[in-house]
């Protein structure tokens, strides 16, 4: 292979790994003769850089380059030794170089990430809410940004990072701590609404199918129950949905998100019980259907579920509540 093609593999492969590391945004800019970055801080490196290894006073780095990344997360290839590599050691040598700067941009930008949380219209897209256990709930809720019904805790994070390996996607979340409130000067209600809306975008809200009436066929069995219609649909009273997300993840928070609670009201004809089985799901009765004691005594032969407290959704005052 010769120079020429091998910039044109490298440029691809470089292309290819910020893909998969999931840094979006960034493209591979080739530069011959020479690279004269923009910032001043990288100046100064270019200029340190040619003095100690050139003997020479100058702001352009000496040689071919192909550049990748943006702000912190820099990573420039040296053309002629990379070069210089794959004709000694072959293309998995220079391959094994990539993939190790790659990784660095990736680990800087998580870092990025932490350090601009002071900065709200940086952060307010990264919002997300989760629901956790009552044990972790109990240890951060005087520290992170919290709503708690019962021994039910949804919590505040921030996506401090996402990247993709082997078709399996990662996502780093931090909890957002209660002092950011002052710093963003932005109403706790308003980052709520932000982080719900992020959230919902993400994880759209799902019913599974179920009934305690096997015969039952009005099960509603779709994402697209919150839509409203001119004979709208309802739930026959023994029915017993779950909701989750359509991913599966981190579910039980969308019972939470404006206007589903109310929607299931509707569906229902009314309240309803709610049972917390996992992070992932939470099960619901229509009240008259079935007791709470009935729901305590099922409840006896699951084990680990998320919350054995039993709530409750009241349609006139469109509020949840603990009941049992």
């Amino acid at each position: 292979m010769d120079y020429e093609d091998f910039i044109e593999l490298l440029r691809g492969k470089i292309s290819e790994s910020l893909r998969i590391s999931g840094i979006t945004g960034s493209s591979v800019k080739l530069y011959r003769n020479g690279y004269k970055p923009d910032d001043e801080a990288e100046r100064l490196m270019v200029r340190g850089a040619n003095e100690r290894y050139h003997s020479v006073e100058s702001d352009i780095l000496i040689g071919d380059y192909l550049v990748a990344g943006s702000g912190r997360g820099i990573c420039r290839f040296e053309l002629a030794s990379l070069y210089s590599t794959y004709r000694y050691d072959g293309w998995e040598a220079v391959s094994d170089i990539i993939e190790e700067n790659i990784g660095l941009i990736a680990d800087i930008r998580k870092q990025s990430a932490l350090d601009r949380l002071p900065e709200y219209e940086f952060m307010k897209e990264r919002l997300l809410v989760r629901i956790i256990s009552p044990d972790e709930g109990l240890s951060i809720r005087n520290k992170g940004i919290v709503r708690r019904l019962g021994d039910i805790y949804q919590v505040i994070y921030a996506v401090i990072y996402e990247e993709e390996e082997d078709r399996e996607r990662r996502v780093g979340l931090a909890v957002i701590p209660r002092k950011l409130i002052d710093v963003w000067g932005k109403s706790e209600e308003l980052i709520w609404e932000q982080a719900y809306d992020n959230t919902r975008k993400r994880f759209p809200p799902v019913l599974f199918p179920g009934s305690l009436n096997r015969v039952s066929k009005t099960m509603l069995i779709d994402s697209d129950f919150m839509r409203k219609e001119d004979n709208p649909l309802r739930l026959e009273n023994y029915d017993v949905p779950t909701m989750t997300t359509g991913a599966y993840s981190d579910g039980a928070v969308a019972i939470f998100y404006p206007g589903v609670g109310e929607r299931m009201a509707e569906l229902f004809g009314g309240n309803y019980y709610l049972v917390f089985l996992s992070e992932n799901e939470v099960r619901l009765h229509a009240k008259g259907s079935i007791s709470v004691e009935a729901i305590r005594k099922c409840l006896s032969g699951i084990r680990d579920v998320l919350s054995e407290r039993i709530y409750m959704y009241n349609a006139e005052n469109k509020a949840f509540s603990v009941v049992g």
